[in-house]
């Protein structure tokens, strides 16, 4: 039962992600001069995942809208997964959640694992190794067995999903990258050499546990990607549960929660005459950290720096928002700012990065942040001013990092960065091993 129900949430998932794009392209951001053409090829945003020094985030690929599936009924048994946590409003909703809290228990567990799998290349220990190879096998069977189980479903129905067949093809093609990189990680993990050098096997051991948790941010940002379209074509966005619009980690607004700002901006301006900026940061080097101290070590850096980007931000002005983007990715919405004054802004808290002191374990983490600028046009959709605030992000880490670039309309250019004075102090991170 659980994967026809989940297959049948994947597909509702899939029709919201596809409508979802048409209305804010077209009916919430104004009108667009062409009508998508059916997986018309798109630019992607450039994106540093935890885990990877470089990488790609496509926008999603446009799709006919095929009529509208009939909303169903949410199991019992997800409601009682979700019991004492977010109220969802539809069966799409608690699917996404559902999803997610699965996705989040396989990714801790990966990471409880990473941290054996250290203990071990620091002080080799069979018996440790052993129980970390057992617990992996068994995480991986497991995560697995559901993903199998719901693609299997779905491949068996595709005869008779009618206009929704592009839709499950693309689910099902989703659902395969990724076992099949759990897969090709098993098989690799499968003729590592532990016997000859213990540490130097779960040196590659580690490399192999770094994939697989690249893969869960992958797919955790796409689905949340999906929630995102699902409540703006239900009109719901401004509605929804405060809980879903949060970062869990950094405690700042989520991409849905940014959006949110950009509606309401959107709103209270009808005639578009307010200017508005929008900042993008991105951490310089958390994979390479991430490789040297492990998964969990990323993620303290990550909150660390959203506490950071917070406190330097401009008090008392209703649409000055922080939003934590997706994986090491930050936002700031500036309104009422013109990019230049923004500039001003981003540069106290690049520059305020580049004098603080990150200390884990007693030893020195050279933490430092790109920026990209780019400023509102009257006609963009979201996801045009993201694709230039990230283009801009990717210029200044091209060009050395721990800069910023700035868009005006005719691609990004380099800020000459004025002197600002910050005091220096130091970012003690918690160790929680």
């Amino acid at each position: 039962m659980f994967y026809v129900v989940l297959t049948i949430a994947l597909l509702n998932i899939g029709l919201g992600y596809a409508v979802g794009v048409y209305w804010r392209n077209t009916l919430l951001w104004g009108s667009l001069t062409e009508t998508p053409s059916i997986l018309a090829d798109t630019e992607s945003l450039a994106v540093d995942h935890e885990y990877q020094e470089s990488d790609t985030f496509d926008e999603p690929e446009s799709i006919v809208i095929a009529p509208a599936v009939e909303s169903k009924e949410i199991p019992r048994e997800w409601l009682d997964m979700l019991e004492g946590g977010v109220e969802t409003a539809s069966f799409v909703e608690a699917a996404v959640e559902v999803f997610k809290l699965e996705l989040g228990k396989y990714r801790d567990e990966l990471i409880d694992i990473d941290e054996q799998v250290r203990r071990c290349v620091e002080t080799p220990d069979e018996s440790l190794l052993q129980q970390c190879l057992q617990n992996l096998k068994t995480s991986n069977e497991s995560y697995l067995s559901r993903q199998s189980g719901a693609r299997s479903h779905l491949t068996q129905n595709q005869d008779d999903l009618g206009a929704l067949s592009e839709i499950g093809t693309r689910l099902e093609d989703v659902m395969l990258e990724q076992a099949a990189q759990i897969e090709t990680a098993v098989s690799n993990i499968d003729v590592l050499d532990f016997e000859s050098d213990i540490s130097e096997g779960c040196r590659r051991l580690l490399t192999e546990l770094d994939k697989l948790l690249n893969s869960c941010h992958a797919l955790r940002d796409q689905m949340h990607e999906s929630m995102l379209a699902v409540v703006v074509t239900e009109g719901r966005l401004t509605q929804l549960d405060e809980r879903l619009r949060t970062d869990t980690l950094t405690g700042l607004s989520n991409r849905t929660g940014i959006e949110v700002v950009f509606e309401s901006f959107r709103a209270g301006d009808p005639q578009q005459q307010r200017v508005a900026s929008v900042v993008m940061f991105d951490i310089d080097h958390l994979a390479s950290m991430n490789r040297t101290h492990g998964p969990r070590l990323g993620d303290q850096v990550i909150e660390a720096c959203g506490r950071m980007i917070e406190k330097t931000m401009r008090k008392n002005r209703g649409y000055d928002i922080a939003a934590r983007f997706d994986g090491q990715r930050f936002v700031m919405f500036y309104g009422d700012t013109g990019p230049r004054n923004a500039t001003s802004a981003v540069e106290r808290t690049r520059q305020t990065f580049d004098q603080s002191m990150f200390l884990y374990r007693e030893e020195r983490l050279d933490v430092s942040i790109s920026c990209g600028v780019t400023e509102v046009e009257a006609n963009d959709t979201p996801e045009e001013v993201f694709r230039r605030a990230s283009k801009a992000t990717l210029a200044a880490q091209k060009a050395g990092r721990n800069r910023t670039f700035l868009d005006e309309g005719s691609g990004p250019l380099p800020i000459e960065a004025p002197e600002i004075k910050v005091p220096e102090h130091t970012v003690t991170l918690d160790d929680k091993h």
